[in-house]
């Protein structure tokens, strides 16, 4: 229920006196959050109040005088009308005045920057309000008694007549940190944490060079008079400012170029290469046995020389690329020249990191192919051909220790994944597919060493079709029907020794859990297979051949049916042997799987009865009910 206007015009008047015993003030805040609306309607009272002393025609008010005594009883301040003795100054605008004051007997001055909060206030956007207010409001009886008042102060009220005093100071408070970072660091770049510092740098160069443009200026647009930056100017030469920025930034960024070369050039010394990636991430690796280069030189950042050895690649990439296309590729691209190149070539550095990889890997490639007379590298420990491989590095005269065995074993393992990625691509190249210029001059080097002549994709594939479930990309048919059938007589030997072709999750047998991803695969894709030979639908003859052959064996393409009969064939025996299918979780005699098949089937139903259908049929239902499964046991157990 709304209150009257009367009343609810005292209820605010009580809570305003509720907060005052409070905070002591009646000056409520407008973002007060704990009443918003409480705020307004004190908000509200100063506008309606200033409405009620309008004497224009036309304009009334709510606020009644006999409501305008009450707050006066209670001394509500009305802020911009009423609040001391003058009238215009309220309050609240006492209030900043004496936080300005503070601020000059601080700082000296009362020229706030724009963005300063001092105190808790928006000092800078007060001031600067009272500058456009009293060009705005300059006859008003009100802002002539705040000129007044901020005068007192010594109030700056045109900024452009203060330019040989105020200016000066902060002028000179910026011209000291110039000069001690100069003799700190020796030259005039300032990092990007002193923005402030290098935006007064700058303008100082555009000061000097708007002079230098035009002679008949009398000064700067802060009002400094002409006689004064010349004095400045003169200032900043006696430390011998430099006025081309670009040019310090260039000498700085040339002078760190060559601090980091020293830094790799000790990298180099150390390790004997400029592979700075190779080492970072050896030397994550605590069990790492590598010369540490961080233990060794204290004062160089490794991380820090990686990052700096790609951007020379980035830039070395952009500094080719505008060589070939446009005249001014050294004026363009001024971090890096030829003599940089050079320096860096006589390290031995790499550019292009990819084709140095690739090039490391044909050269080991070739040399596998020298010594055992073939391509046959192994992807997988488990693989045939790695039992074989093995049996000849019994043989090298370099591999003498089994930890170097071990190495060896492993640099192969990956060689022969690389190698089986460029058979892909090598048989695309055959076929006259489109590739890039560079992958073609990898091709043609294959080719020079008879890659693929003495070793075709279904000899690779019987070499590894332990690790590999399914064809990869671009196979032809012929690898795939090898790679099925390899698999399928897998799965037939499987049957044979078990008695069913359920192939079990496996850890520990390599081949065993392959075989059972195969299965895995083949169940999703046949039952689609099965469902459009049961719509009529078009099906290869390839499938249906391959669907035949596992059903012959008793291929199980539906998990849980085959689940499902099993626990069933369980239940039955228990029911035979001892007359009911009340199984107990902590039965001994029973089997431990059926406990839980039991459980599940109770579960389904119960799920079934709240109305969600699961994989429990009313089939199902009549073959347990047959043998007088109990669906609820807590019922049963309360009847008897």
């Amino acid at each position: 229920m709304r209150l009257p206007s009367d009343e609810r015009y005292r209820y605010r008047i009580k809570q305003l006196l509720e907060y005052n015993n409070t905070f002591g003030t009646l000056d409520v805040p407008y973002n007060y959050k704990d009443d918003i609306q409480f705020a307004k309607w004190v908000q509200s009272q100063r506008y309606e109040y200033r409405l009620l002393r309008c004497k224009k025609v036309g304009v009334k008010s709510y606020l009644t005088p006999e409501r305008v005594k009450l707050l006066d009883s209670i001394g509500f301040p009305w802020n911009d009308f009423r609040g001391t003795e003058q009238e215009g100054l309220s309050n609240r605008w006492m209030s900043n005045w004496n936080v300005l004051n503070e601020y000059k007997q601080e700082y000296g001055h009362v020229r706030v920057p724009e963005n300063c909060v001092y105190r808790d206030v928006k000092l800078g956007i007060w001031v600067k309000n009272q500058r456009r207010y009293a060009k705005i409001y300059a006859k008003e009886c009100r802002t002539q008694q705040r000129i007044e008042k901020l005068k007192e102060l010594g109030f700056i009220w045109d900024t452009s007549q203060v330019g040989d005093t105020v200016y000066n100071a902060t002028w000179m408070n910026r011209y000291e940190q110039v000069k001690d970072f100069y003799e700190t660091h020796g030259h005039f770049c300032v990092p990007k944490t002193q923005r402030e510092l290098a935006l007064w740098m700058r303008t100082q160069r555009t000061m000097k060079q708007q002079l230098e443009d035009d002679p008949s200026s009398k000064g700067d647009v802060y009002g400094t008079s002409r006689q004064y930056l010349k004095e400045r100017i003169q200032l900043l030469n006696d430390i011998n400012f430099d006025w081309d920025g670009m040019k310090a930034i260039e000498r700085q960024r040339n002078q760190i170029w060559w601090q980091r070369y020293h830094e790799l050039c000790r990298f180099h010394e150390c390790y004997g290469h400029t592979n700075t990636a190779a080492v970072v991430k050896l030397t994550q690796n605590a069990t790492s046995t590598i010369p540490n280069f961080c233990v060794a030189h204290h004062d160089i950042d490794l991380n820090r020389l990686h990052r700096w050895t790609k951007t020379q690649r980035v830039r070395y990439k952009e500094f080719r690329r505008l060589l070939l296309t446009s005249d001014d590729a050294h004026e363009r691209i001024k971090s890096i020249n030829q003599d940089k190149i050079d320096a860096l070539a006589r390290l031995g550095f790499v550019w292009d990191q990819r084709e140095e990889l690739w090039q490391s890997k044909f050269q080991k490639l070739k040399r596998f192919g020298e010594i055992h007379k073939h391509f046959n590298i192994p992807t997988s420990m488990s693989s045939p051909a790695f039992d074989e491989l093995l049996a000849t590095v019994m043989d090298l005269k370099n591999v003498t220790t089994d930890k170097d065995r071990e190495a060896y074993m492993k640099e192969m393992v990956h060689l022969g994944k690389w190698a089986y990625a460029q058979r892909f691509k090598f048989r695309k190249y055959k076929r006259g597919e489109r590739l890039s210029f560079r992958t073609e001059q990898h091709m043609q080097l294959l080719e020079e060493i008879s890659f693929c002549n003495n070793d075709t994709m279904v000899d690779h594939i019987s070499n590894h079709h332990s690790s590999i479930v399914t064809p990869p990309r671009g196979a032809s048919p012929q690898v795939k029907n090898f790679l099925w059938d390899s698999y399928f007589t897998a799965l037939k030997n499987f049957q044979q020794e078990n008695g069913h072709c359920h192939v079990p999750f496996s850890q520990d047998d390599a081949d065993i859990q392959h075989l059972h991803e195969w299965t895995t695969v083949q169940r999703r894709r046949f039952r689609s297979v099965i469902k459009r030979v049961e719509n009529n639908q078009r099906v290869s003859q390839v499938d249906l051949d391959r669907l035949d052959r596992l059903k012959k064996i008793g291929f199980i393409f539906n998990l849980h049916d085959y689940k499902f009969e099993a626990g069933l064939k369980r239940l039955e025996e228990y029911y035979t042997k001892y007359g009911h299918c009340k199984v107990c979780p902590n039965d001994t005699v029973a089997d431990p799987r059926l406990y839980t098949f039991v459980r599940r089937q109770r579960h389904l139903y119960r799920e079934r009865e709240k109305g969600f259908m699961n994989s429990l049929c009313d089939e199902r239902i009549e073959k347990l009910s047959r043998l007088g499964f109990v669906w609820n046991p807590r019922n049963s157990r309360e009847a008897m």
